[in-house]
């Protein structure tokens, strides 16, 4: 055969299968969906000699000829499902082809593409199922229209073209179900991000009134403690400088009054900056409370994995100050002691 004459059949085919592909290329976008792909593919004669169940098929081959991903075949993906459709039939095996995702993603852990890929597939195969559905229907409407026909004596042509009207009556109609679901989804999600968004701001104060209630009480029970606290510490060192002063042989090694009330004083201003803070944080989880009163009742149930993360770790962050501070006095109050002892006539019973 000459090349001119193959290229002449070559384009007489893809003008065949362009034809049959915008019969069901429903609202003019120049794609398919799966779920009127099985419908086209009975229509075409393709699903009769297929090795495999058709639903398995159309999921697996349209997930690998999907290119881009998008949930749609464009006519150039369609001709490569098409392709294999007939290879299949035919008992030939499908060359081996990259999908986009493996392609585009394969920097990613080996178990993340293996998830998605399976959650692709069942996606794939849902659709396919529906589509599966949707075949039947037609292939009932079609099986209706000719009953009728016979019993009434019509033609052929005026037979196809009654049965591809409701085709294409009903494929509209379940469109337009289907971009009004979409349309409600999308209504949806942008009320719940709009929801989330107002009360964006706040961290540990998601939690309800009562929850917050105790959490205050206990940061103000803890506060209390490291105060008296440095209070206790404060009487101690009172006492040990005390005890030194009253002995004779008082060394250089000893504290101070200007050093010991320069220690008090570093710790009764620590002292005044946690109370600032909390006071600071009262007032903060006051102003939370009311702003989530405003946009209903919100539980810890509202907070996102990144949001208790956030909380969790400002929670883990303060601790570990607190800690620091109360380790740094306890040294200090130790060396004092040491400094003391050093002086060898005074002791902590002298």
């Amino acid at each position: 055969m000459r090349y001119e004459e193959a290229l002449r059949i070559a384009e007489a085919r893809d003008r065949e299968l362009r034809e049959k592909f915008h019969r069901f290329d429903i609202d003019g976008s120049g794609t398919i969906e799966m779920e009127e792909l099985l419908a086209l593919m009975d229509d075409m004669g393709l699903l009769a000699n297929l090795k495999c169940e058709p639903v398995d098929f159309a999921a697996e081959m349209f997930h690998k000829y999907d290119a881009n991903q998008d949930g749609v075949l464009s006519f150039e993906e369609f001709k490569r499902f098409h392709n294999a459709a007939k290879d299949n039939a035919a008992g030939r095996q499908t060359r081996p082809r990259n999908s986009a995702a493996s392609r585009t993603n394969s920097g990613l852990d080996p178990k993340l593409l293996e998830a998605r890929k399976a959650a692709a597939l069942e996606s794939a195969r849902n659709k396919a199922l529906e589509a599966d559905r949707i075949r039947k229907e037609n292939a009932a409407l079609k099986a209706r229209i000719m009953a009728q026909a016979k019993a009434g004596g019509r033609d052929a042509k005026s037979l196809d073209a009654e049965y591809e009207a409701k085709r294409r009556e009903l494929a509209e109609k379940r469109a337009r179900e289907k971009a009004e679901l979409q349309a409600n989804l999308a209504k949806q999600n942008a009320a719940m991000k709009e929801r989330i968004a107002s009360v964006a701001g706040a961290t540990i104060t998601h939690l309800s009134a009562e929850h917050e209630a105790k959490r205050l009480e206990l940061e103000k029970a803890n506060l209390l403690r490291q105060q008296t606290a440095a209070a206790e510490t404060i009487q101690r060192a009172h006492a040990l400088k005390k005890k030194v002063s009253s002995v004779s042989a008082v060394t250089v090694n000893q504290l101070s009054m200007a050093e010991e009330e320069a220690r008090a004083e570093v710790a009764r201003k620590a002292a005044e900056a946690r109370a600032a803070e909390l006071a600071r944080k009262e007032e903060l989880n006051r102003s939370y409370r009311v702003k989530l009163d405003s946009v209903g009742a919100a539980t810890v149930a509202s907070l996102s994995a990144e949001e208790e993360a956030a909380r969790a770790a400002q929670a883990a962050e303060t601790a570990a100050r607190k800690k620091a501070q109360d380790d740094a006095l306890a040294a200090r109050n130790r060396e004092n002691a040491a400094r003391i002892a050093a002086t060898g006539s005074a002791t902590l019973y002298g």
